[in-house]
């Protein structure tokens, strides 16, 4: 269904099986550490022009005094992160009847102070045979989740950022008595003329508080009858539900300012509080039928889906407490405070078939169609059709080979397959929205009206090899894609003229194509010792075969964090393009030089980089020795461009390394634009040079760092087994395992940057197509975990 329109993450629980109650333990603890950060300047302190001043946190003052006492304030700040994960089940059954149940208690605390995630979930499958012919099957999994997340900081800086930019002569952890508690921050923009307070980490992570906590029941049931040995009848039904209640407490001496709305320290505190509520029934009736005739069976599956999904946010915000440190709307200014209630309703129904044919269990067919109705998309649209056909053959099977040979199997394989998407809800029709604050009334919504929307299609295009060699020892499996995305539904800022921010679209035409690569090897089996090898290679090309309209460039609001340089979308190069301000080039590709001497800023949105890698390569080794085992995967990436806006900002601060050559005289190798000569100016590279968003120094183009490698120890384990003539010593431990793992324990890379595995927003922030992008993103931590499995 369109659910996996983008892929499909499989997930497959736990059933009881027949026998005896078995009880497993397992607990993990584990252990984490930031410890890459950015590489600042440290020679030059407060000030500007070479001066030294203590009214902003820029870097452009005079030499620090050499002995200076120097306080590494960001690793301080984030410290150890503990995590503590322990899960028990009981499982068993008869003929009849099956069980399981578990119960899994999470507790974690973040490298950040006042940060954490706990989760505690039970759950319980059961299984039944009620007779020859029926069967059924039922879980119920309840989920209690509690998210202490980091505040929000003003603007577009975070605690990251404040702490990457404190003052290194000051001790950012005595927050409550810092000279710098209350400063004022210069912009990444380099202006002087817009000094806003901002809050010292510690008191934030102290002081200002945000919390989620949310409670999750879901139940499924599924009732399989086979009347008659062809055919099986199959009802499923799911239920999700779950509701979060959040709050966000900015305390009265806090300079954040909550989005749209007032400076938590100019009302006396900010308190905002929300209650989202969530339900999904997803409902599926299958009928299958099975033929076998001579050689041939065929398997035809039938059937219907219903989903409906349903949200509410319930949302109230208050300022001014009348009673300090006690966090309520209650305690608010009165005239302060509103609220709002907003929601979404989505309905989908689909009918689909599945037909699988084979001959001699060594050639394979396989088709499918679906037809969705959605509520989401304009009628005349809401309708859409898409099917899949591949074909397999299993020529060592049908050719007889001697499994024991070189040549031990051999499948081919072809594949096509479309599949349709819908639109987000509430999107396609003008509609206005509750105006809460002063006057009262109704404004626009936020999305514009486009009622000509269209589901998006994906077509795919496989074909694969899988080869394996010596009785299995060896084997390769080789797939080749490529696909295609037409009408892609995405949401383009729109001009504040028209009343509304964005505004859905169908967004042309995108393809990508490459090649995944599997291969395993038993390098060495012998009695006591072996090695196991296995290597995973994938190559991907995409590009952007159209965009809608009149776009020349299109890009990904998500992705664009800093200065002018985004996610854009150019017809003809590829998907994963940058697009920002260049330096301006004649015909000839040569700079051009103003008057002055330094560089011109091209203003237009070309492309200036390409975040796609040249390949990724992972190679697992696994080595066994009696009960032991150790594994070790390293991860390679080739090429693939970063923006490395991390430095773009600290540039601007004087706090970035390449400001180091600050008094400089260089001469600009280019031609003057209005002259046409060649330039022989000489210029200094100077605070003026550096900072500005006209600043030939900061020019998004000199952020793009080309080609970045790297290759990385993404984790390594070792575990080991007490044998099991030991443990029936016991007569009640059956069996009995200890691990040990690291991860991220060591990185080479030809990137400046702290980490570059990067994505300037997570998935949860919707900011998946921010991959590439480095704004102060926090590198991956060392963990070090030591586990404990037992069966009793």
């Amino acid at each position: 269904g369109i659910d996996a329109a983008n892929g499909a993450i499989i997930i497959t629980t736990k059933k009881g099986k027949k026998g005896s109650m078995k009880i497993d333990y397992v607990a993990n603890f584990m252990l984490e550490k930031i410890t890459r950060f950015p590489n600042v300047q440290d020679k030059y302190g407060l000030g500007s022009k070479g001066v030294t001043s203590q009214t902003g946190l820029q870097y452009w003052g005079a030499e620090t005094p050499a002995g200076a006492t120097k306080f590494d304030n960001l690793d301080k700040f984030y410290g150890y992160g503990l995590t503590n994960n322990q899960s028990v089940s009981i499982s068993g059954g008869s003929d009849n009847v099956t069980y399981l149940a578990s119960a899994n208690i999470f507790r974690q605390n973040g490298s950040m102070p006042g940060t954490g995630y706990d989760k505690n979930t039970f759950r319980l499958n059961l299984g039944a045979k009620l007779s020859e012919k029926l069967n059924f099957s039922a879980s119920v999994s309840y989920l209690n989740t509690e998210t202490r997340r980091p505040p929000a900081t003003k603007g577009l800086g975070s605690s990251f950022y404040y702490a990457t930019i404190w003052p290194r002569t000051d001790d950012m952890s005595n927050w409550e008595n810092s000279p710098f508690k209350g400063t004022v921050d210069v912009p990444v923009t380099g202006s002087s003329d817009d000094l806003d307070p901002f809050d010292n980490p510690y008191f934030s992570v102290n002081k200002n508080k945000i919390k989620d906590v949310t409670d999750r029941l879901m139940l499924n049931g599924s009732l399989s009858y086979d009347p008659t040995s062809w055919l099986n009848l199959t009802a499923r039904v799911g239920l999700d539900r779950y509701q979060t209640n959040g709050s966000s407490l900015y305390d009265a001496g806090s300079y954040y300012r909550y989005p749209n709305r007032s400076i938590a320290f100019n009302v006396k505190g900010v308190f905002a509080e929300y209650t989202s509520q969530n339900q999904i029934i997803n409902a599926f009736f299958l009928a299958t039928f099975k033929k076998k005739v001579g050689d041939w069976n065929s398997n035809l599956t039938l059937g219907y889906n219903i989903d409906s999904r349903e949200n509410r946010v319930d949302s109230r915000y208050g300022e001014g407490f009348l009673v300090p440190d006690l966090p309520s709307i209650s305690n608010t200014n009165r005239n302060s405070r509103d609220q709002a209630t907003r929601g979404t309703r989505r309905n989908l129904f689909g009918v689909f078939g599945e037909l699988k044919i084979d001959y001699k269990n060594y050639l394979f067919f396989n088709f499918t169609g679906r037809n969705d109705w959605s509520s989401t998309l304009p009628k005349a649209n809401n309708n859409f059709f898409y099917p899949s056909a591949s074909v397999s053959f299993v020529a060592s099977e049908a050719l007889n080979l001697d499994k024991s040979g070189t040549l031990s199997f051999l499948k081919l394989r072809v594949a096509v397959a479309q599949v349709g998407k819908d639109a987000p809800p509430h999107q396609i029709l003008p509609a206005l929205q509750e105006f809460t604050r002063t006057g009262g009334g109704y404004n626009l919504g936020f999305f514009g009206p486009n009622d000509n929307i269209k589901p998006e299609t994906t077509t795919s295009y496989e074909a694969g090899l899988d080869l394996r060699f010596f009785n299995n020892r060896l084997a390769l499996d080789v797939t080749y894609y490529r696909v295609r995305s037409k009408n892609q539904i995405v949401q383009p800022r729109l001009s504040y003229a028209s009343g509304y921010i964005l505004q859905l679209v169908n967004s042309g035409e995108i393809e990508n194509q490459g090649i995944e690569a599997l291969l395993t090897a038993k390098a060495y089996m012998g009695e006591k010792f072996s090695w196991d090898v296995i290597a995973n290679f994938t190559l991907n090309r995409n590009k952007v075969i159209a965009l809608p309209g009149d776009f020349t460039e299109f890009y990904l609001s998500d992705s664009w964090l800093a200065g002018a340089a985004r996610g854009g979308y150019i017809a003809g190069s590829p998907y994963s393009s940058i697009t920002g301000n260049s330096f301006k080039r004649d015909a000839n590709g040569q700079m051009l030089i103003g008057d002055n001497g330094y560089p011109i800023r091209d203003t237009r949105y070309l492309e200036i980089g390409n975040r796609q890698p040249n390949f990724t390569l992972g190679i697992t080794n696994v080595f066994r020795y009696k009960d032991f085992m150790l594994s070790a995967l390293l991860d390679i990436r080739s090429g693939g461009d970063v923006f490395n806006g991390t430095d773009w900002a600290l540039t601007a601060l004087g706090l970035s390394q390449r400001t180091l050559d600050r008094g400089k005289a260089m001469t600009f190798e280019g031609i003057v634009e209005k002259t046409g000569e060649k330039n022989t100016k000489e210029v200094i590279l100077d605070q003026d040079y550096y900072t500005g968003v006209s600043g030939a120094g900061r020019i998004e183009e000199s952020f793009i760092e080309k080609s970045v490698n790297w290759l990385r120890l993404r984790d390594i384990s070792l575990s080991y087994t007490l044998p099991k003539a030991l443990l029936e010593k016991t007569k009640i431990v059956k069996n009995l395992s200890i691990n040990f793992t690291g991860n991220n324990l060591w990185l080479w890379t030809n990137y400046s940057g702290a980490d570059p595995d990067v994505n300037g927003l997570n998935a949860a922030a919707r900011g998946s197509g921010a991959v590439g992008f480095d704004y102060f993103s926090v590198a991956s931590p060392k963990t070090y975990s030591l586990g404990l499995k037992a069966t009793f």
